[in-house]
C-alpha cells in the first residue's frame, strides 16, 4: 500500500476543509474526533469515508474512517483528539 492509498489526506488527494480560522476536526466512524495533525500524518492509516474508497482499504476500520468534519468553533465542551489527546477548548 502506498501513502496515497493509506492516507489520502497526507497525500493531498483529500484536503481538510477551510474552517476560517478554527481548527478542522475529523469525526471518525466510531464517534471519536481526530485533530488535523493526526489526520495529515502519513503514518496514520486514515481513510476518507466521504469519498471513493480505494479497493485495498478496510472500511470496517472505524477508528480511522473520516465520516464528517467539524471545527473547534462548533464545540460546546472541551474535547480532545482520540489519537494524540491534543485538546480543543470550546
Amino acid at each position: 500500500m502506498t501513502t496515497a492509498t493509506i492516507n489520502p489526506f497526507a497525500a493531498g488527494t483529500s484536503p481538510a476543509p477551510d474552517c476560517q480560522g478554527y481548527h478542522p476536526i475529523a469525526v471518525v466512524a466510531d464517534g471519536e474526533l481526530l485533530c488535523e495533525h493526526c489526520v495529515m500524518d502519513p503514518t496514520n492509516p486514515v481513510i476518507d469515508g466521504l469519498g471513493q474508497l480505494p479497493a485495498d482499504c478496510d472500511p470496517s476500520d472505524d477508528q480511522w474512517t473520516v465520516v464528517a468534519w467539524t471545527n473547534s468553533g462548533d464545540l460546546e465542551d472541551d474535547e480532545q483528539c482520540g489519537h494524540c489527546y491534543r485538546s480543543w477548548t470550546a
